[in-house]
């Protein structure tokens, strides 16, 4: 069944986008905002103040020091009450807290944000569940209303445990054009710009922070890939079996660029078989880590996270490396042309056909017992 969560985002007073948090999350008797940062812009904790009924609600940091949401508690008898934000003692608005869909609790499930690439959604959703996949979480880069009556004639989405978030932000953070001098002199003559500029990716960025407070309690593992990246497990043959078979707590999986011969993105056969009738082609080497790498890993094991890996996790946490003849992600980039533009590709530019790319499992096929932990897989660390 595919449901919607509507976030509510709260703004800055500016003539253009300025968020102060792309969402107001409540979970239990626990408000959480989301930092929306911009090369001019930011929102710490110390210039927030929120209040219901009068009453200032206690705030912090979750996660220190990588920060990636702020956190306050409710008392009992306010839970209801209209919540007031102010920044920097500026009225930012009035807000009916909402409660969000209660998901019950699953193994293994995707997110992903998505926007013009959205036809893919089905064949993705499709083989992903193949493999073992329960739940799918999509943000779309937009508003829902303009792809909802497409989404809702797909039965691989309509017929699937399908969660679409409204994500509408700007991708690039729209800050003011400082310049490298402009942003020294906002952040200090110390600042790592290199760091200050990967808060212009920003829906994204948004959305990795979002996604590990949104769903925690709600899955004990969680994919972050694209809906050009398609895993594929060699023994057993689907994602879901390998990652119970191992029993670790965060799998790194490395990346090859492929694509088909037809230059379409994969999608099921009329027979309903994997890519029954086309040829892959792929790049004859994987990349290595940390590049160009995906992850799948238990949520309550993860604080903070770049696109490609896991930034900050436990320090017990158990982590691997996969070799890629065990199992691997194929990127096809036929609608994007990323791999050439970005001469990812090896040196050589040599391209091979692919016969690793094996089909999943039938949606219900029975599961293997566990597997031993094997030598091939190292931890990392």
């Amino acid at each position: 069944m595919l449901n919607i969560y509507l976030p509510q985002p709260v703004y800055a007073a500016h003539p253009y986008e300025r968020l102060i948090s792309a969402d107001i999350l409540r979970k239990g008797d626990h408000l959480h905002l989301f930092p929306a940062h911009y090369p001019d812009f930011s929102t710490p904790l110390s210039a927030m103040e929120l209040r219901q009924r009068g009453h200032v609600l206690p705030g912090d940091t979750i996660w220190k020091p990588d920060v990636i949401a702020q956190q306050y508690q409710m008392a009992p008898d306010t839970a209801e009450a209209p919540l007031e934000i102010r920044l920097r003692g500026d009225y930012a608005g009035t807000f009916r807290v909402r409660t969000p869909p209660e998901l019950p609790k699953v193994f293994l499930t995707a997110a992903t944000l998505f926007k013009d690439d959205y036809p893919q959604l089905e064949a993705w959703v499709d083989y992903h569940a193949a493999q073992g996949f329960d739940r799918f979480v999509l943000y779309y880069n937009g508003h829902i209303d303009t792809i909802l009556p497409e989404l809702l004639a797909r039965p691989a989405l309509t017929s699937r445990d399908v969660l679409l978030v409204q994500w509408p932000f700007s991708y690039w953070a729209d800050g003011v054009p400082l310049g490298n001098e402009g942003l020294l002199a906002q952040h200090g003559d110390d600042t790592d710009l290199s760091q200050v500029r990967l808060n212009w990716h920003h829906a994204q960025h948004l959305m990795l922070n979002h996604v590990l407070v949104f769903l925690r309690g709600t899955t004990e593992y969680l994919g972050l890939f694209d809906l050009d990246e398609y895993f594929c497990a060699q023994t057993p043959p689907r994602v879901v079996d390998f990652i119970k078979g191992y029993q670790q707590d965060i799998y790194i999986f490395q990346s090859r660029w492929a694509e088909l011969t037809s230059n379409r993105v994969p999608g099921w056969g009329d027979d309903r078989h994997f890519l029954a009738t086309e040829e892959i082609e792929a790049a004859a080497e994987w990349e290595p880590f940390p590049h160009r790498t995906k992850y799948i890993a238990r949520l309550d094991k993860i604080y903070a996270t770049r696109v490609h890996y896991p930034k900050t996790s436990d320090d017990d946490a158990r982590v691997v490396v996969v070799p890629p003849h065990l199992a691997g992600i194929y990127h096809f980039h036929c609608f994007s042309g990323k791999a050439s533009r970005r001469k990812f590709v090896n040196p050589t530019g040599q391209w091979v056909g692919v016969t690793d790319f094996q089909e999943p499992e039938p949606p219900h096929a029975a599961e293997p017992a566990p597997l031993p932990l094997r030598p091939a897989l190292q931890l990392v660390g």
